[in-house]
């Protein structure tokens, strides 16, 4: 039930070998629903919400959280031992930590994060995947806020071998170079230096799926607005040594839903209340041609 769970989390299954395009107009499952994701989060169209206050994480600074390491063929993502979590910041109770994995393009040349920000797609992003305390994984599934995922943007520096966390991380990549490959881990990381440099007070808010078959629309998005910072040598590796490239989906329209930012945000960016969903249909609309055409 485990190894299924975190295959659900993801959507990754057999139907995702087709591309994006095709999951639409076939469909499969959920795909060509009302509530997708990923996004373009226009920052002149959110609105600020005043209940999004800080979020509370729970043993992300734990050095052992990390179970395994695998290369499915379609992205890395690290499975997680119980006892992360999160909670507050408008959600509507603790959510288990369960795995994270990534999204990229061809190299940090070739940027290839899901969501965009103000129409600017980053290097990489990095999700990290929870379930809604006390649910099953149907009622999860079912729920329009059964799981949680919590965004990051990657950004490229020139820094070569930096953060160190990372520079831990991308070492192992050698590890699962092959799909299906997998490694048991023992490490001394924490989930907190993978984020390292990023205001947790700083994010985004809005209802979506996963972003993969069967693109469940169960997810409560928060995408923060500050990038971890990585070096485009490290970034690199995800291709060069995974020999994989341009694992994310396109954006698709908000269909008259709302993106929502905590108050932090609005004072960075100096967004304004109440604004029309239809602002944001915009911003998807280059990008939707690749998976209607």
């Amino acid at each position: 039930m485990d190894v299924f769970l975190l295959l659900l989390c993801l959507g990754l299954l057999s139907s995702v070998r087709a591309s994006p395009s095709a999951w639409v107009s076939r469909p499969f499952g959920h795909c060509n629903g009302q509530r997708q994701s990923p996004v373009d989060i226009r920052t002149s169209g959110v609105t600020t919400d005043p209940n999004l206050t800080e979020l509370t994480f729970t043993g992300y600074r734990e050095k052992n959280i990390m179970r395994e390491l695998a290369n499915n063929g379609h992205t890395v993502q690290v499975t997680l031992r119980p006892g992360a979590g999160v909670s507050g910041g408008g959600l509507s109770g603790w959510y288990s930590a369960v795995q994270f994995h990534f999204h990229w393009g061809n190299s940090a040349d070739f940027p290839g994060s899901e969501h965009l920000l103000d129409g600017q797609r980053f290097p990489m992003e990095l999700h990290i995947v929870h379930v809604k305390k006390g649910k099953s994984l149907p009622a999860a599934l079912a729920d329009p806020e059964g799981i949680a995922v919590l965004g990051f943007f990657i950004e490229a520096t020139e820094a070569g071998g930096t953060p160190e966390g990372w520079k831990t991380l991308t070492s192992l990549l050698k590890e699962v170079a092959g799909t299906g490959s997998t490694k048991t881990l023992a490490l001394s990381l924490s989930l907190d230096e993978l984020l390292r440099g990023v205001d947790h007070s700083k994010f985004f808010r809005y209802r979506g799926s996963l972003t993969t078959p069967d693109c469940n629309e169960a997810v409560v998005w928060t995408v923060f607005q500050e990038p971890v910072r990585v070096s485009r040598d490290l970034i690199d590796q995800f291709t060069t040594v995974l020999h994989l490239a341009d694992v994310y989906r396109p954006v698709l329209p908000l269909n008259g839903r709302s993106i929502f930012s905590s108050p932090a945000v609005r004072l960075a960016l100096g967004a304004r209340d109440g604004s029309s969903p239809d602002q944001l249909l915009t911003g998807a609309e280059e990008e939707l041609n690749v998976l209607s055409g």
